[in-house]
């Protein structure tokens, strides 16, 4: 059962809450109201669409409400019970992002990808969209939509909600497959017929036995091969000895020469270090060491120097920024006081008194011109009023007086307002003046407070002048001292140097003697290791040639095997092409086979399905009339006719009336005979029995404008069957309609929906 529905901006509707109620639920309300609305939101909550989206009248965009202005999005939030589990479906769809959905059950979260909601509430129901758009949902004015078909459309439409047009579509499906097998066998057939097995099957043979004769010479071929690579392999290892011998004798021939020129250098430089006679290297290192020390002394006592210096400079530079900074202040001083003998504060403070004074005057002035302005404008103002007396002495007033007394006035007042104008313009540059004299007034006492902070700046000179006298002699005698001690550290400097040179020749020649007696000795080693190797130039050619010949016949031996391969890959290549052929050519005549074991098959499989698919048509439309016929005499309250039925032909379903022609009750079709208003009913009729026998689970009724064609006691049995027999069955029916008359349906729960369609205003809902 449909418990509640909100929705928001859905098309006509702007914020909407409704209860619905067991039984039958009535909107009722005039065109554009927004009653239809409703049902597709209930639709729309349950699937995800409706038949104006299904069959693409609207865009979903065209859901939102645009009035009385576009809105970004709409919801519809839609709760229910199926069984004995309660729901709660929302969906948004916006202009700008994917559309929303969210389940619960029994307050609980269930699933929010809308796909997969829609999936959930079918199953919940047991009814898909189609379904519900078929037989439970009759969009406005479509009671009769049926009627409306031609006999083909109608037969389809109604095999399709009966669920009998799977049945047509699996025979069509299988006539196809039938069809398209017998094609396949054919063509299957025609390709076997242009293979010859018995031939293939002979030149496999053929290919068979070279295969065999070239693998038993490959086999030759392989153990030849491996025997020469054998013989090979012990020749390059035999070669590569002799070259390695052969190298290392030359390596250490070349290492032998090199040794004899490195001991000409050593001698040589022997030589020349003994020629310079050297001294003890005890000696030297005694007056190194002497020397070192000097020089370190003379070095600490030159920072000492540079260190005093420092001092002197510092002390000279604070004497010159003291020395600057007084001569600054005497300047700055001097000129304040030009500045304060120019002018005086007092005199400012005078001037600032006087304007002061001025202004008052002018803005009392300035007020008496205003008021006569306003004064004379307020008696333009009385006279120029329809009076024929004066406003203050009460006399008479000619026309021409009161012309003259306005033009007066009128010209006192503009005169006023121009002397205002000129009081104003002066104020303003009264009050300049006095503003330029407070700001002149401000710089000369921050001058005189300035002034009183300066002390005896010449005597500050003096000093400074003294000081800096008295560092600049220091600074010279330092830097006296400083250059003295300088080149006596240059020179020990030098001397140390050139003892350390001489230090280092002693150790060099010490060296050199020891790297003679080294080299000496490899030399004579490595001459004692060429004398052992005997390898020379010609065994190397001798082992060079045989290394040759074994290669030569390795090539050949392998290219003759190369080749025997690859004859034995193409026939092994052949052979399987052959074997294939012999295979695709069994593969053909199984498949045939096969195929036309199926087509048996389909031949039984169709003959099933119409007589399964007679079967069902035949209960399904017995259980339709069966509930027609109960209904109609509550539905239909004249007696023209009895009954109606639902009646199968082969290629149509017509619905028809049962009527008294001769003393004799016939068939009839509904077309042929009934009114727009009977057609209604007996559709009415129709629509309930398909509800109830294919959704017997889930017992809703939707009827949008259901009675447009009936008449007033055709109405009266509407509501009678609305009121008492249809209860009874469907647990809740929902009726969209513009007829007033629904009201009086009993149980019913009546909405009434209004909207001020010329004013753009959204749907508003009341219950009567």
């Amino acid at each position: 059962m449909i418990t509640s529905m909100e929705l928001e901006n859905w098309r006509a509707h702007g914020s909407t809450k409704i209860e619905f109620a067991k039984g039958t639920n009535i909107l009722i309300g005039q065109m554009g109201a927004g009653k239809s609305s409703i049902m597709d939101a209930l639709s729309f909550a349950l699937f995800g669409t409706f038949p104006s989206i299904k069959n693409r009248k609207i865009a979903i965009g065209d859901i939102i409400s645009n009035r009385p202005s576009q809105k970004s999005i709409a919801k519809v939030s839609l709760s229910f019970t199926a069984g004995e589990d309660s729901y709660k479906v929302e969906r948004e769809i916006s202009l700008k992002e994917p559309a929303k959905a969210k389940l619960e059950k029994n307050g609980r979260y269930v699933q929010s990808q809308p796909q997969r909601v829609t999936e959930e509430i079918e199953k919940a129901l047991k009814v898909d969209y189609d379904l519900f758009s078929r037989a439970i949902y009759s969009e406005q004015n479509k009671i009769d939509y049926f009627l409306e078909l031609n006999s083909s459309a109608r037969k389809k439409q109604v095999d399709n909600l009966l669920g009998l047009d799977r049945f047509s579509t699996a025979q069509e499906n299988a006539t196809s497959l039938t069809n398209r097998l017998k094609e396949m066998i054919s063509e299957s057939e025609r390709i076997a017929s242009g293979l010859d097995s018995e031939k293939i099957a002979g030149q496999l043979k053929v290919l068979e036995d070279e295969l065999k004769r070239g693998e038993e010479e490959q086999e030759v071929l392989s153990g030849r091969i491996e025997k020469i690579n054998k013989e090979k392999a012990e020749i390059s290892r035999k070669l590569s000895s002799i070259k390695e011998s052969y190298a290392k004798k030359q390596s250490l021939g070349k290492e032998v020469a090199g040794a004899k020129s490195k001991l000409e250098v050593i001698n040589r430089e022997i030589g020349k270090l003994r020629a310079k006679q050297l001294p003890e290297k005890a000696t030297l290192e005694r007056e190194i060491a002497a020397r070192e020390s000097a020089l370190q002394k003379a070095r600490d006592e030159e920072k000492q120097i540079l260190n005093r210096l420092q001092q002197i400079q510092a002390k000279k530079a604070r004497a010159e920024q003291v020395l600057a900074k007084a001569h600054k202040d005497m300047g700055e001083r001097e000129s304040l006081e030009a500045a304060l003998k120019a002018k005086s504060s007092n005199s400012v403070r005078s001037n600032i008194e006087k304007s002061g004074k001025e202004l008052e005057v002018l803005q009392k002035e300035l007020a008496s011109c205003e008021a006569q302005s306003q004064e004379a404008r307020k008696w333009v103002a009385e006279l120029e009023k329809h009076v024929s007396k004066c406003p203050v002495c009460e006399r008479d007033l000619t026309e021409e007086i009161k012309a003259m007394l306005i033009s007066r006035k009128k010209e006192a007042a503009e005169l006023s307002s121009a002397k205002a104008a000129g009081m104003k313009e002066a104020i303003s540059k009264k009050r300049n003046e006095i503003n330029a004299s407070e700001k002149e007034l401000r710089v000369l006492t921050l001058a005189e407070e300035k002034l009183k902070l300066f002390g005896d700046i010449g005597k500050a000179i003096a000093e400074s002048e003294k000081e800096l006298a008295s560092a600049a002699a220091e600074e010279r005698t330092a830097n006296q001292l400083r250059l003295s001690k300088s080149e006596e550290v240059s020179g020990s400097s030098e001397v140390l140097a050139g003892m350390k040179a001489s230090r280092e020749a002693i150790e060099r020649h010490y060296s050199l003697e020891k790297e003679r007696s080294k080299t000496e000795a490899e030399m004579l080693e490595k001459e004692k290791s060429i004398s052992e190797i005997t390898a020379d130039q010609k065994d190397i050619d001798e082992a060079s040639a045989a290394f040759v010949k074994i290669s030569e016949e390795a090539s050949k031996t392998a290219a003759m095997l190369s080749n025997i391969s690859r004859e034995l890959k193409d026939k092994a290549v052949q052979i399987s092409e052959k074997k294939a052929e012999i295979k695709k050519i069994e593969s053909i005549y199984k498949e045939i086979s096969q195929k036309k074991a199926i087509i048996e098959n389909i031949s039984k499989f169709k003959n099933a399905l119409q007589e399964t698919q007679l079967v069902l048509r035949t209960r399904l439309i017995n259980a339709i009339n069966e509930i027609m016929q109960n209904m109609w005499p509550e539905l239909y309250p004249y007696g023209d006719y009895s009954g109606v039925a639902l009646i199968p032909s082969e290629d149509d379903y017509v619905l028809q009336l049962k009527v008294r022609k001769n003393g004799e009750e016939t068939w009839t079709d509904v077309e042929s005979i009934a009114s727009g208003g009977e057609r209604s009913i007996a559709c009415i009729a129709m629509r309930v029995a398909f509800a109830l026998v294919l959704v017997p689970n889930l017992k809703w009724l939707i009827l949008d404008e259901p009675t447009h064609n009936i008449d007033k006691q055709g109405i009266d049995s509407f509501v009678n069957v609305f009121s008492e027999t249809l209860p009874k069955v469907v647990d809740q029916i929902f009726i969209i309609t513009h007829d007033e008359q629904l009201k009086q349906i009993s149980n019913g729960k009546i909405y009434l929906l209004s909207r001020n369609k010329e004013a753009g205003e959204a749907t508003f809902i009341e219950e009567a």
